[in-house]
């Protein structure tokens, strides 16, 4: 709200409406607040200028140009996903792990529903994030296996590739890393093998992804 040209006041003299709600204007002029829970803040020197409010959970912090405030995710947030079934994997097919349960979320950064293969960071989670995952196969032939960590479906984070030994063994691979990531950004964690024919990611124990913002 802009200021307007301030009353000169007379001794005695009795306000208006007019002049009152022109008094009024200016002092509203000085809290830049459109909702409950709103913050104000200086947007340069002698301006004032409206944070709104956050979301649940948020934290106030100072942005990326230490030019004002935003509100953001705190360290230790994250999730950490795992299939409560097996996952039949074609052959010689990229595929992606999907995970329908979580050890924990703290900001929705998954679905069980939609995008179950996804972990998406939030509104405000811009940052640095430790990421991971694991696979266990069932028991299979002298072939390749591997396990990949993606971002935004193109960008490859992370791999490991292992070679079965010997066609009564099993493999597990895990996987981690660190990353910067923004709101928005999705990783997605997925397995490649060439035995042949279909092979199972087994439940026991689970195919788990994990990312914790640090």
């Amino acid at each position: 709200m802009a200021f307007t040209t301030p009353y000169t006041f007379i001794a005695l003299q009795a306000l208006t409406a007019a002049q009152m709600n022109g008094i009024q204007a200016n002092i509203s002029a000085l809290f830049p607040y459109t909702a409950q829970g709103d913050l104000a803040y200086a947007s340069a020197a002698n301006a004032l200028d409206g944070l709104a409010k956050g979301t649940a959970g948020q934290v106030l912090k100072m942005n990326a140009s230490e030019t004002a405030p935003e509100w953001g995710s705190p360290s230790g947030q994250g999730c950490h996903l795992y299939r409560t079934s097996v996952q039949t994997i074609p052959n010689a097919t990229e595929t992606d792990l999907l995970f329908d349960a979580e050890y924990f979320d703290d900001n929705s950064f998954h679905s069980n529903t939609t995008n179950i293969g996804r972990i998406t960071i939030p509104s405000g989670g811009d940052g640095r994030y430790l990421f991971g995952a694991h696979s266990y196969w069932a028991v299979a032939g002298d072939q390749i296996r591997m396990l990949r960590i993606n971002k935004n479906g193109t960008a490859i984070m992370g791999q490991s590739n292992t070679i079965n030994v010997g066609s009564s063994s099993i493999s597990y691979i895990c996987i981690s890393g660190i990353t910067s990531l923004v709101a928005g950004d999705y990783l997605t964690a997925s397995v490649f093998h060439g035995d042949g024919a279909n092979l199972d990611v087994s439940n026991n124990p689970p195919a788990q992804f994990w990312v914790m913002k640090v």
